[in-house]
């Protein structure tokens, strides 16, 4: 039995439905479904530019804006929770996963050359979870 459906929300098309599947299988579980955006943090963008980081004003109205964008995507999902942390959307997705979870991500589609630059969320989730994954692929024509 799945005890918990946590959904990573990166604001993509593909991450809309991979969060209207995770509430279907939440739904047909009963298990408590979890909808997470991680922020990348600010020296995570450029760690050598020399930058001085973020304000903490700057960082709140992120945090606030995210949380309400969020907020707006699990409307439909009245039961769902929302969670908005900083980090490496991989380690914090991982965080949140026990054996019982279902883990819930969509896949950009993204070609080789953009998976090395940018790396690939999908596929390091894939490989470290300790729980079963559920891949929703770009091209995904149920919702």
């Amino acid at each position: 039995m799945t005890s918990r459906v946590i959904v990573g929300i990166d604001f993509s098309p593909t991450c809309r439905k991979a969060l209207a599947r995770a509430a279907v299988w939440a739904s047909q579980q009963g298990a408590p479904l979890l909808a997470l955006h991680v922020l990348q943090e600010p020296g995570a963008a450029l760690p050598t530019a020399g930058y001085e980081l973020a304000e903490p004003a700057w960082v709140d109205a992120v945090e606030a804006k995210a949380r309400e964008h969020l907020a707006e995507w699990v409307a439909p999902y009245p039961s769902a929770k929302t969670e908005v942390v900083w980090g490496s959307a991989p380690d914090r997705l991982l965080e949140r996963c026990d054996t019982d979870s279902l883990l819930v991500v969509g896949q950009k589609g993204r070609s080789p050359w953009e998976r090395f630059l940018f790396g690939a969320t999908t596929s390091k989730v894939v490989a470290k979870a300790p729980c079963e994954v559920l891949v929703v692929p770009a091209d995904s024509k149920h919702p």
